[in-house]
């Protein structure tokens, strides 16, 4: 469904991405995971179209959309949710939610966006029982809630999920990640996420990439990469895991 090919992204003299290619198929949810300054951000921006590569393609759906910008991704299905929420702090949870749909409100028919919403709060009950609230009066994890919801309502086809878990507690990030796999379970969504949490992340994932010095140094699936000796030295300190990965 999405795949970049040989991406060079450049800050000036600074290579953030050298020569990087990733795929996400349909359905599937694929981590990407590396420490800070690796260029997992970068890698994100450049396929949702915020910022243009210097060398290398991305296609979507076999169309080359390497030279599309971040309105235009959208509107084709892919959907950046960015690192730091960047929510509306004084507008209320179901405000923020219906900026999502910004793209494709003027063509709803009466009722659809309100069907959106209720997938949503279906997804999030927090969120439907606080949709008057304001969202900067919301917990960390209530926002990053939000922050996937407003997300949702793009009607996306290939989701972007920027470092979701960054500050929260483990158990919220576990129901984080329990509602992106039902998500895809029920949806057929495909999912990329980056995440510093390479252990939970992996945990989910079908298939990943681990990236060091703005390059991918190892890809496979998600248990793979848990059992791989270089990434367990890098992320995990210890030996490959015992048990099956779960989300309880």
């Amino acid at each position: 469904m999405l795949e970049a090919s040989n991406l060079v992204v450049r800050y000036g003299a600074v290579t953030a991405l050298d020569n990087v290619s990733v795929q996400v198929g349909r359905r599937e949810i694929v981590t990407i995971v590396g420490s800070n300054g690796v260029g997992k951000t970068t890698l994100m921006r450049s396929l949702a179209g915020m910022m243009l590569p210097n060398a290398g393609s991305i296609s979507f759906g076999g169309v080359d959309v390497t030279r599309m910008r971040a309105h235009q991704m959208i509107r084709r299905g892919v959907v950046l949710v960015p690192e730091g929420r960047h929510l509306f702090a004084d507008l209320t949870v179901a405000e923020n939610l219906r900026l999502g749909a910004l793209h494709w409100h003027r063509k709803a028919v009466k009722g659809e966006i309100q069907g959106e919403l209720d997938k949503c709060y279906a997804l999030f009950p927090d969120l439907g029982r606080r949709m008057a609230q304001r969202a900067g009066t919301l917990s960390g994890g209530q926002q990053q809630m939000v922050a996937v919801g407003r997300g949702l309502m793009s009607r996306p086809t290939c989701l972007l999920l920027d470092e979701p878990s960054l500050g929260l507690a483990p158990l919220v990030i576990r129901q984080i990640f329990r509602s992106l796999v039902a998500l895809r379970d029920a949806t057929g969504l495909s999912i990329v996420l980056v995440e510093q949490d390479a252990e939970a992340a992996l945990r989910i994932a079908d298939r990943g990439y681990v990236m060091q010095r703005a390059r991918v140094v190892l890809s496979g699936t998600g248990a793979a990469l848990r059992a791989d000796p270089l990434t367990r030295e890098i992320y995990f300190g210890g030996s490959a895991p015992t048990r099956p990965p779960n989300l309880k």
